[in-house]
């Protein structure tokens, strides 16, 4: 996209919110075409490899600029410039890149869909579903469907980060998960003084407990922490935020 329509689609959702400095966070919403972000990667050493606009890791880039944004929200920081550098990447995912040229173009004209940015904070859609939507969305080819995509998404980010939908007594689940989770790594063990079969089994068994996540534990973890209980919101996985340099 376009500067401007950037800069339209931010402005209109973050007046929706009743941001008062929707004017700075629509500036900001450009700024990785100013000064691009460079992803370190998790190799030997690591080097700098350029954020894509469309790739399919994107997303968690996304992620990880929404989570910053939403930890500085609850500690009174200021998230303008990171909750912007994420919208960017919103609004940029679902043009397709083989037209990107003649898509800028046409909606640069085309108006902001309102009602998608209204349809956004009327459902309620909990953190950890934030990224499978993002890719369900996936690439539109109409500027009228990219437009609703791209509102749609920047209403929903700046929802997560202001005001997400945490499922109620989150934080009753998630402690009483891990404590049945515990429970249930641990049970296999009762039988390993029986021999080493046992001890094999026990191993076995309480892997397999932790990798299928059988009480969704980091569902309801996802969603603990970015409600902002005990720790810090939600760090990617592969991607932190000391990973991505800009400028």
């Amino acid at each position: 996209m376009k500067w401007e329509t950037h800069r339209r689609i931010t402005l209109e959702v973050c007046r929706y919110y009743g941001i008062p400095y929707s004017e700075i966070i629509a500036n900001a919403s450009t700024k990785p075409d100013e000064s691009p972000d460079y992803h370190v990667t998790p190799t030997v050493g690591g080097y700098l490899r350029k954020v894509r606009h469309h790739a399919p890791s994107t997303p968690e880039v996304i992620l990880v600029y929404l989570a910053e944004a939403r930890r500085r929200f609850l500690y009174g920081e200021p998230f303008a410039e990171t909750l912007g550098r994420a919208l960017h990447y919103l609004q940029d995912l679902p043009i397709d890149p083989a037209e990107h040229d003649f898509l800028e173009e046409v909606l640069e004209k085309t108006p902001v869909d309102l009602s998608a940015i209204r349809s956004a904070r009327e459902m309620s859609i909990p953190p950890h579903l934030f990224k499978r939507i993002v890719k369900a969305i996936g690439i539109r080819r109409k500027p009228d469907e990219i437009m609703w995509a791209a509102c749609f998404l920047s209403s929903l980010a700046v929802k997560m980060v202001i005001n997400p939908d945490v499922p109620p007594d989150v934080r009753k689940k998630y402690r009483r998960a891990r404590i049945l989770n515990i429970m249930a790594i641990l049970l296999p063990w009762i039988l390993t003084p029986l021999g080493i079969k046992f001890v094999v089994m026990a191993i076995i068994l309480s892997f397999l407990i932790w990798l299928l996540d059988i009480f969704e534990i980091s569902t309801l973890k996802f969603d603990y922490l970015w409600a902002g209980f005990d720790y810090s919101p939600y760090t990617a996985k592969n991607t932190t935020m000391k990973d991505i340099k800009t400028g």
